[in-house]
């Protein structure tokens, strides 16, 4: 449409073929905003700058200042995104009005469950992690625009049906884009590839229950407002009660926050510990693995081979010194004769012999 982009951008990157056109150096910088304020991008809860130290704040928006003018010096209308300014949109604005810069945000929106199918394929985090982190980029984006003339545009429409979708842009912020949309179309259907969509959920599975997932569906549901009269005050009221509600909930979603990546890293670290033990004894374990198990999960803890050797220490009163030593004190086909509920339930008979100790195991298993 003829306006500018940044002169050095994030180039393309797993889930965005076509790049993310976002200007690189600022990308960095307001992570290092973010972190010194206390924060980053993965964060849900709201941003406050004051934790910052006495002059840091101006400190880093002269810096801002300075990319800017030096990637759209002589530009009269440029395109500036980034995710991260949402979380601190009003300084933005405030820094551009100083710099004597008309802002005109356009504020997309998508599916909130495309974009937690999209961050679990691409950061393996967790849906209600993604939920929020989607309402707080929103919310603040919405609180911190208001005053200034924007429009907010439907990521589907976008998609679909992307010449209409800039019309809209045009006549709701009052620009005219340098180049005629007529001159365009053909070129924005080829610039928006569809084939690069890769999550698609239907609307309707957002529908008020859990607190999340009400918070969730009304904001969708304000922003679709928005999209039609941007100025809708119903549609802002919508959005302040969700804030304020998020905002008295924060200190506890930070709790169940640290809990869960707790629990993420833990989880890894067990499954890389599986995984290495799959690698360099599958030979050795072949004897008792019989069929396969789900139960993984119950090993994150422990320490496999020193388990069953102590577990074997105990039953048989001995001690193996090999991993191949077991198959010597144990009948793989007698153990699951006598528990034959093991195959129905998926259940890895040398885990459960291990775990259940000797009420289990027949003498006909024991050689």
């Amino acid at each position: 449409m003829g306006a500018d982009f940044p002169k050095q951008m994030v180039g393309p990157g797993v889930g965005n073929e076509s790049g993310h056109f976002e200007p690189e150096r600022l990308v960095a910088l307001n992570n290092m905003i973010l972190a010194e304020a206390g924060s980053y991008s993965g964060d849900f809860r709201r941003l406050d700058l004051s934790r910052m130290a006495p002059g840091r704040v101006k400190y880093f928006f002269d810096r801002v200042k300075v990319i800017i003018m030096d990637d759209f010096d002589e530009s009269k209308l440029f395109i500036l995104k980034d995710p991260r300014i949402c979380r601190f949109v009003a300084s933005y604005v405030r820094l551009l009005a100083q710099m004597e810069i008309a802002v005109s945000p356009i504020i997309p929106y998508r599916n909130p469950l495309e974009v937690a199918d999209s961050l679990a394929a691409r950061d393996d985090m967790m849906k209600v992690t993604s939920l929020l982190l989607w309402l707080r980029h929103v919310l603040d984006a919405e609180n911190g625009t208001r005053g200034l003339t924007r429009s907010f545009v439907n990521y589907d429409r976008l998609v679909s049906s992307g010449s209409e979708a800039l019309r809209d842009m045009e006549q709701q912020l009052g620009i005219a884009w340098p180049r005629r949309l007529e001159e365009t179309s053909a070129e924005i259907d080829k610039a928006v590839r569809r084939d690069l969509r890769h999550h698609k959920r239907d609307p309707g599975e957002l529908k008020d229950g859990e607190w999340a997932v009400r918070w969730i569906s009304h904001c969708f549901a304000a922003l679709e407002i928005l999209a039609v009269d941007p100025r809708s005050e119903t549609a802002m009221q919508m959005l302040d009660e969700i804030a304020a509600e998020i905002d008295n909930a924060t200190a506890s979603l930070a709790v169940y926050r640290t809990h869960c990546d707790q629990y993420k890293s833990e989880l890894e670290d067990a499954k890389r510990e599986l995984e290495y033990y799959r690698s360099n004894h599958v030979s050795e374990l072949a004897p008792l693995a019989g069929v396969e198990y789900r139960g993984a999960i119950a090993l994150k803890r422990r320490k496999l081979w020193p388990y069953v050797r102590n577990r074997i220490r105990r039953i048989f009163g001995v001690k193996p010194v090999d991993v191949t030593d077991v198959a010597a004190y144990f009948d793989l086909d007698a153990y699951v004769r006598a528990n034959p509920g093991l195959i129905d339930i998926g259940d890895m008979p040398a885990l459960h012999f291990i775990s259940s100790g000797t009420k289990h195991v027949p003498a006909s298993a024991r050689q």
